[in-house]
């Protein structure tokens, strides 16, 4: 085994490490579940009860989803929804031709205007 020993000052270190981290956290088997895909917990609520739902229609965070999506499929990545998958998730899973595994749900939201408050 062969070990190489970088000395790198702290915010080097803790860069390169968090840059690993993320790396490896999507390449097991080019398979990615749709909410790993994004990782902040924000932007996938469990389900979405508001009215209208806050995270569905044009702009904002649907461009955010579709851009991962994009990504991530050219990169050669399949998409799997386990769970609950819902508003700006569900819009990720229908782009990516998500698969959805047996016991999950995909609760599907009608495209409405963002609420401007």
């Amino acid at each position: 085994m062969l070990t190489v020993h970088l000395t790198l000052p702290a915010p080097w270190r803790a860069a390169c490490l968090a840059m690993l981290v993320a790396v490896s956290g999507c390449s097991a088997g080019n398979v990615v579940t749709v909410r790993e895909m994004i990782g902040d917990a924000s932007y996938w609520p469990p389900v979405c009860n508001s009215d209208p739902c806050v995270l569905s229609g044009n702009g904002g965070i649907t461009d955010v989803w579709q851009r991962h999506v994009d990504t991530n499929l050219a990169r050669g990545r399949q998409f799997v929804v386990k769970g609950v998958c819902a508003s700006a998730c569900e819009i990720a899973a229908r782009r990516a031709h998500a698969k959805v595994l047996p016991g999950a749900t995909l609760i599907v939201h009608e495209p409405q205007p963002a609420v401007i408050l």
